[in-house]
Parts: structure tokens; sequence; C-alpha cells
């Protein structure tokens, strides 16, 4: 991250440097590295000029700064690293056999050798600190070293968005430079620039400057700047009517948008002042326009409303985890279905294995039952065994039995009563 003042002044052509400060002047950004220890620092008095061989990259003139520190593909890069690289072989494709060529006479390519920090093994450390080397006095202005970053430990490391990620631009110091052409400062909060450096650095998303001037209190229109890839820069800035608009009344307004949709980190500002150029005179003021206020607000509103809904069915009240409701409902069925089909089996088995069990008791019963029945009736046939052996059956034995008994009145035979 680039300071503001030195991100103002670093974002204007030299020309316009010699304009402001009298003299033209290099910003640039200087790289230490360490392995292994934060106090093996390779830096010397010697870096302490335009000349060293220490890695140096110029600054663009944004506040969030992409720079290359060590690149192996470089032999003085890769020497710098005191032999804590690995070296891995990459095999090139196949030649091509049907560019015409006579596949005899196309050989193989080598494999490449890449070179990697083996970080495994070994830590990586960097720094960094600004210099400004003024072209007309040959003086070299530097900076304090930054902290000791570990390289390993910030690979992937995720970074939070701001709460409050939507303050608008700022303009001030409006000018006219005649001609069509009138100039201002833009800057932003701080919220703002912690915004874009984490789209920057965690999420690879830019930012867009958004443009828009209106002529004679006409609709706003959309206007391309000069600097419009370039939103992250600060200090002057320039825009340029038709010629047939100038000497009319000129407003200007411009506001910051990006992001990315997949990442929830979708991000438009709100308008900045309006730069009003009228009757020769230039000045910034309040933007008043409550219909545009109102409108940016239902869009927000709009879209937020948007990113509430599910991306599946679209109408259902709520998503957990991103997933829609009716597949919950759905695998909350089939669970339901299967726990269902589980007990029901469950029961099923108890019902069968009562059923055996009943089975094999009357089963149990039905043999005692004949046991019993066998014995009572070997019992029989042996009390009928011992009467045979005892009682005489004969006519003469029967008759005399009959004698025996006393008979009724009736001839009956009268019951004995023991």
């Amino acid at each position: 991250s680039v300071p503001v003042d030195l991100c103002a002044v670093s974002s204007v052509a030299a020309e316009v440097q010699d304009q402001f400060y009298n003299t033209a002047f290099v910003s640039c950004i200087q790289f230490d590295w360490a392995v292994d220890d934060v106090k093996a620092f390779h830096y010397d008095n010697s870096w302490d000029s335009t000349e060293s061989d220490s890695p140096i990259r110029p600054i663009s003139g944004s506040f969030v700064e992409k720079s290359e520190v060590l690149w192996f593909a470089y032999e003085t890069d890769a020497a710098r690293c005191d032999g804590a690289l690995k070296t891995e072989k990459v095999q090139p494709a196949e030649p091509d056999v049907e560019t015409g060529m006579d596949a005899e006479a196309q050989t193989a390519p080598a494999p490449s050798v890449i070179r990697k920090f083996d970080f495994a093994k070994h830590d990586l450390f960097v720094r960094a600190r600004f210099f400004v080397y003024e072209d007309k006095t040959g003086k070299t202005h530097y900076s304090a070293w930054s902290e000791p970053l570990n390289v390993e430990k910030n690979f992937g490391k995720d970074e939070k968005m701001p709460k409050k990620s939507t303050d608008a631009p700022i303009l001030t110091k409006a000018a006219d430079l005649g001609n069509g052409t009138y100039a201002f400062d833009i800057g932003f909060t701080d919220s703002f620039r912690q915004t874009a450096r984490v789209l920057k650095s965690a999420y690879e998303t830019e930012l867009d400057l958004e443009a828009q001037v209106r002529v004679d209190g006409g609709e706003w229109s959309y206007l391309l700047m000069p600097n419009a890839l370039y939103p992250y820069r600060v200090g002057r800035q320039t825009f340029t009517v038709s010629p047939e608009d100038v000497g009319r009344k000129i407003e200007f307004r411009c506001r910051e948008t990006g992001g990315n949709s997949d990442f929830g980190t979708d991000v438009t500002t709100g308008w900045s002042s309006i730069f009003v150029a009228e009757n020769g005179k230039v000045q910034i003021v309040n933007n008043d326009d409550p219909f545009e206020e109102k409108l940016r607000a239902a869009e927000k509103a709009a879209a937020e409303q948007e990113a509430k809904k599910c991306r599946l069915c679209g109408f259902c009240p709520f998503h957990p985890f991103g997933i829609c409701m009716f597949l919950w409902l759905g695998l909350l069925v089939i669970i339901a279905l299967i726990v269902w089909y589980i007990l029901l089996r469950k029961k099923k088995a108890q019902a069968k294995a009562a059923e055996i069990e009943a089975r094999r008791a009357a089963s149990a019963a039905s043999d005692t039952d004949k046991t019993k029945s066998f014995i009572q009736t070997d019992r029989i046939t042996l009390r009928s065994g011992e009467n045979a052996d005892t009682v005489p059956q004969t006519a003469d034995a029967e008759e005399t039995r009959s004698e025996n008994i006393p008979q009724t009145d009736n001839g009956e035979e009268k019951k004995n009563e023991d």
C-alpha cells in the first residue's frame, strides 16, 4: 500500500511534476529479502544509491501496488536465495505431426527446468521501503523499512472487507485549464482504500471509475476519462468536454464500481460531490440530486433483496448454507423414509420372532399333552392288564357278580356308596 501523498505526486506526468514541484522525480519501491532468519536481510550502505543492484520496482501511481520481489527465471534472483531453491522438470507436449513437417525431422523438445523456493525446508522473509529520486538535484530520499513479512504464512491469507465500503470519491481543488478541459483533485476515505486493497490483493479484482457529465442541467451521460482504468490513483485528474459545449454550464460527478459477485464483494459507491463550471467560474458543490440518491438506495435495496433469493428456485424463504430449502426438505423426507423403513423392518422382525416363539411354545405344550396322554393311556392299558389277570372272564363269573349286586325294586343295580 502506497502512502496517499506519494501516490498523489507519482500519478502525475513528468511535465506536470516540473510545473508544480519545479523538478521531475522517480518514485520506486526497494525490496529486501532474508532466508531462514529475519536477521539475515541483505541491505548494506551500497543500497542507498540508484546504482544498487537490489530489487527495485517503479511506482505506477496507484495506492495499491502489485510488484515482483524475486523471479526465479532470472539467474540473479535465483542466486539471491542462497541455495534454498528446488528444481522440477516439466516435459513439454509432443511435437505436432499435423503441421505438414516430416515426422522424422521433428525432435521431441527437451524438458523444461523450473525453480521454486523450497518452503518445506526454508523460510522466506521480505520487506520494502520507498525512495524518491529528484531529477534536477540528484538527491534520493528513502523511507524506513517495513516490518518483515513471512511469505509462506501469508499465502492465500483471507482478508475481510470493511463494513463500510461505499464511501464516495472526494473531489477538491476545481480548476479550469481552458479549451473545455477541467481539473480537480480526487481522494478516497481510509475505509474505501482498505476495500480497494483487499479486493486487489485477496481477490485479484479491480474497481472502475464511472464518470458522468451533463450540460445545462440536461440528462447525465457517461464520460470516459483518461485514467478510467486506474481508479486507485489519487491527486490531479482532468476531463474534457466537446468544443460545442465550451461556455455552457458543465457538471461532473464520479463514483467507483466493481468487485465480484461470486465472492460477494460487489462494490458501488455513492456519487461524488459535483464539479460545476459556469460563467467562467468553477467550484465543487454538494450532490443535491435527491432523485439519484433515492435511485441508488433503491438499487442497493433491490440488489440486497435479490441476493437473499435462492439461486435454485428463486422464491423459497430461506436457504441455509446457500442450499435451496426444498433440497433440505427433500433430504429430510428421504431421511424420514429411511428411518421409517428401518423401524418397519425392525417391527416386522420383532413380530416374526414373537410368532416363531409362540409356535415353539405351542409346539412344546402339544408335546407335553401328547406325553401326558401317552402316559395316561399306558396307565390305563397297564390297569386293564392287571384286571385281566385277577378277574375271571367267564359267564359263570358274570352271573355270580350279578347275584352279589343288590337290586332295586325296579330290578336296577343299587349303587354302593364308598
